[in-house]
């Protein structure tokens, strides 16, 4: 029997997930103390004499109750500002799953909210509570590419499916170079539209994005980063890849123009107006309307994974994104983004086709996208 997805999530559904960690806090301190019956690697056994032990009626349950996620201070973070989101914003918080079409994207939504749920409350969780088979499945393949990096000199190179991708540092992070950003799941008639097309990579950090972008022959690829020591290791993934069509733009995307403080913290720094951080810097910003008017760009697609502005960035996009209907890849997985960017989008483009993508299996919440595009 098919497994009943409500239509909307809410605030309600945000209270069912924080009283479920009070039962797991519960059941940890109780599980942890009770002897696992069979391991989880028994399974592999399990699976090949089933049918045998089924014809003498015989049944083996396996468990992960020895196996526990541990919350890094990134995702406590993340989850924390999620939770003060929704404090703040009672209203706001509903998602309505009919604007996805594809029920796996319904559930990995939900999947999400849950995750970050628990990460606001808890310190660790049994991987089988927050992760399913399909996941771990895939954190196999992961390893898979792990496996075939190579350090060559000072470099790092990755070759599969014919490719060979050359970084500076080891940054070959699954939702690139395992999931291709999302591009995988374009109609194939989408991808033949973007060729030819001007892009917008924003938040390139190193470059590796740009990679993959790369692959659906863009006119030109305009990289944002507006942190220097970035770019400089994007420049040296240009040059290690030979690309020719990357367009570095030393700016950070917003609302507005001109000027504002960024925490710089390597592929994870953010805009901040008000800090106290060390690492705090002075940078350049732009909205992406007036970059497109000024440099008369034919946009065909933006991607945008700049760590909690990227709301913010779609609201400085909104000339281009109504005209131009280009396709989108935004991160969703910053504070209220799930809440706020979907609707919004649909309000402009009511035409848009909205997939929701884990990009990394491995991970509880991070590397979240909506995918976006005029079919």
């Amino acid at each position: 029997m098919k497994e009943k997805i409500e239509q909307y999530i809410t605030l309600k559904t945000i209270l069912n997930y924080i009283e479920e960690t009070r039962w797991f806090l519960t059941e940890l301190e109780l599980q942890y103390s009770k002897p696992i019956s069979v391991p989880y690697f028994i399974k592999a056994i399990y699976r090949k004499f089933k049918k045998y032990l089924n014809y003498f009626g015989l049944e083996i349950k396996y468990e992960r109750s020895g196996e526990s996620y541990y919350f890094t201070p990134l995702e406590k973070r993340f989850s924390l500002d999620f939770l003060n989101y929704c404090i703040m914003h009672p209203n706001d918080i509903i998602i309505d799953l009919s604007l996805f079409e594809n029920e796996e994207d319904k559930k990995e939504i939900i999947k999400f909210i849950r995750n970050r749920t628990y990460g606001a409350f808890l310190e660790k969780i049994e991987r089988n509570k927050i992760f399913d088979e399909s996941d771990f499945r895939y954190q196999n393949e992961y390893k898979k590419i792990e496996s075939k990096i190579k350090k060559v000199g000072k470099d790092y190179i990755l070759q599969m499916n014919g490719k060979k991708y050359i970084l500076p540092i080891n940054y070959f992070g699954p939702a690139v170079f395992y999931h291709k950003y999302g591009t995988l799941e374009l109609p194939n008639h989408i991808k033949k539209s973007l060729s030819g097309k001007d892009f917008i990579d924003a938040g390139t950090y190193i470059g590796d994005s740009a990679l993959i972008l790369n692959e659906l022959n863009p006119k030109r690829i305009y990289a944002f980063e507006p942190i220097k020591e970035n770019i400089l290791l994007l420049k040296e993934t240009i040059k290690l890849n030979n690309l020719n069509n990357v367009v570095i733009v030393n700016k950070a995307l917003y609302s507005k123009e001109g000027k504002s403080s960024m925490i710089s913290l390597g592929g994870s720094s953010f805009i901040s107006e008000k800090s106290i951080y060390e690492e705090e810097r002075i940078v350049e910003v732009t909205t992406i309307d007036r970059f497109v008017d000024e440099n008369l760009l034919d946009i065909g697609l933006i991607k945008a994974n700049i760590e909690g502005a990227e709301l913010e960035a779609i609201k400085g996009a909104k000339n281009t994104i109504m005209n131009k209907k280009p396709v989108l890849i935004i991160s969703l997985y910053h504070t209220g983004d799930a809440f706020e960017i979907p609707k919004l989008l649909k309000s402009w483009v009511p035409e848009y086709k909205f997939r929701f993508l884990n990009l990394n299996r491995a991970h509880v919440t991070f590397e979240r996208v909506l995918l976006a595009y005029v079919s």
